[in-house]
């Protein structure tokens, strides 16, 4: 029988065909970077989306190569686990270690990541692919349905990328990463929709309402630092007898009281223009 974990001794290079084969099973070489490069390019929530659909994708097709593993003597949890740890190395998938594993709860850590080298530097995870084949990993070697999330990501500047599966309880209700699709798995492959974290964090519905929240914290840290350089400044003329703090705090005369006003009004007026929803562009109408 063939040692399931030597894929580099079953892989046939069909020249004239242009084809790479594991038997029945076809492998297509490409740059990581071409790859994740599709992904990279995308703004967010379409990044996101297609990221799960990368994720499904490989979870669905994934079951073929690791049901060819069983077939080949990878017959129990085990077995199939170390067959997958000594094949991911073997397709350029980085070097895969299970930290823990057992019917409830299984953990991975991928270190030399090709997804998250090929997209660079993110926010968020970025190894879609590898959720997807832990998912049906777990799946054929424990059974029942599970769901995993990649708690943190190479891209991320981490040394390691780490994953986390656990088993959906009986009648617990698998969690979907975009629940407007359907799973297209099929009754051989019905497990849940790989649960992806976003590639940002966010905590409004809409993500440019965090980035908006964002830009406002950030004047307000920057007002911040204006008034206390601005306090430390005049406690320093006070105390060279350059500014009278009295004078600073008293009321201006009645002319300069109308021009600050008239300034202010014009200010908050330029300020609060744009909540009136009303077309800014300079454009043709």
């Amino acid at each position: 029988m063939a040692d399931a974990g030597a894929l580099g001794g079953r892989l046939e290079f069909d020249l004239e065909r242009g084809e790479v084969r594991d038997g029945e099973v076809r492998y297509l070489l490409i740059r990581p970077d071409a790859l994740m490069g599709i992904f990279r390019g995308l703004a967010e929530p379409a990044r996101g989306e297609a990221l799960a659909a990368f994720a499904r994708s490989v979870r669905e097709r994934g079951a073929r190569s690791a049901r060819r593993y069983q077939a080949l003597g990878a017959d129990d949890a085990g077995k199939l686990l170390a067959t997958i740890e000594a094949t991911a190395p073997q397709l350029g998938w980085g070097r895969w270690r299970f930290l823990e594993h057992g019917p409830s709860a299984v953990r991975l850590e991928v270190a030399n990541s090709p997804f998250a080298a090929g997209f660079g530097e993110s926010p968020g995870p970025v190894c879609a692919a590898v959720v997807g084949m832990l998912e049906t990993v777990a799946r054929l070697a424990f059974g029942g349905q599970w769901q995993v999330v990649e708690d943190h990501c190479s891209a991320q500047g981490r040394a390691r990328c780490r994953f986390s599966a656990r088993a959906i309880r009986t009648g617990e209700p698998a969690v979907s990463s975009s629940p407007e699709q359907p799973d297209m798995a099929g009754p051989e492959m019905n497990a849940s929709h790989p649960v992806l974290p976003r590639p940002e964090q966010t905590f409004f519905a809409d993500p440019a309402l965090d980035r908006a929240f964002g830009v406002v914290m950030a004047l307000a840290t920057e007002v911040y630092v204006l008034r206390d350089r601005l306090a430390a400044l005049e406690a320093q003329l006070a105390a060279r007898g350059a500014l009278d703090r009295a004078a600073l705090a008293a009321e201006p005369p009645p002319e300069e009281r109308a021009a600050r006003a008239a300034d202010r009004d014009a200010f908050v007026a330029h300020l609060m223009h744009n909540l009136l929803g009303e077309q800014q562009s300079k454009g043709a109408p």
